[in-house]
This record gives structure tokens, sequence and C-alpha cells, in this order.
């Protein structure tokens, strides 16, 4: 079976709460770092685009959360 086109194609709209379940524990922007809190030991980040706190949360998310605000500079060195 070939597709044809591409427009063919129907994405599915789901609730950001599913998305973040499904990549809160497992995706390639996570970064644990070991020892750096006092009571869990470990801390996660993330690196993601949209994510201006670096923290690995529902609220911070640019994947999870279809609200994410992302900054990037211009050739002018000016925010956008």
């Amino acid at each position: 079976f070939i597709l044809s086109s591409v427009d063919s194609i129907k994405m599915v709209a789901i609730p950001d709460q599913l998305v973040w379940e499904v990549v809160k524990n497992n995706n390639s922007f996570l970064r644990k770092v070991n020892g750096r809190s006092k009571r869990s030991g470990t801390m996660s980040f993330s690196v993601e685009k949209g994510n201006l706190r670096s923290l690995s949360s529902y609220k911070q998310s640019g994947i999870a959360n279809s609200k994410a605000v992302g900054i990037a500079a211009t050739d002018s060195n000016s925010a956008v």
C-alpha cells in the first residue's frame, strides 16, 4: 500500500495531558543529573524547543504543552 500524496494523511487531535503521560519518562530531550537534589538524588531536565526553563514538567514542556512559547535570535541579535 503506497500513499499517493501526503495530504491524504489525517492527524488526530489528542489532549496535551495524554501526550505528557506518554513522553514524561522517556524522550530524546530528557537529561537526568545525579546528586543535585537533597531529597530525590536525581533531577530531570529537558532541552526541547519551547521549554524556556529546561525543567521536565508538564507546565514547562515544549512538546506536550500546546501553549508553549519559544525565543529565537535573529541576524541583528534581536529576540523574536
